[in-house]
């Protein structure tokens, strides 16, 4: 039996949001407010405040997905 070809791999870009924007960090499933990247990494706060935490640029995805389209 032949072997099947591969689908090459598709990259994922990572999201990147506004300064107080709230995202979910895809490691965790909390949501966070985001505060800025520095270093390839992504800072994000609890929206009520407290520790930041680190997670990678593509592990964060918009909480509400629809804010992402442009209205034109």
């Amino acid at each position: 039996m032949a072997a099947q070809p591969r689908e090459p791999a598709r990259r994922r870009t990572a999201y990147i949001p506004y300064v107080g924007e709230l995202v979910r960090d895809m490691d965790t499933g909390k949501t966070g407010a985001y505060m800025g990247t520095e270093r390839k990494r992504v800072y994000l706060r609890r929206p009520e405040g407290g520790v930041e935490w680190t997670v990678k640029p593509l592990q964060i995805e918009p909480v509400n997905p629809q804010s992402t389209t442009n209205a034109a």
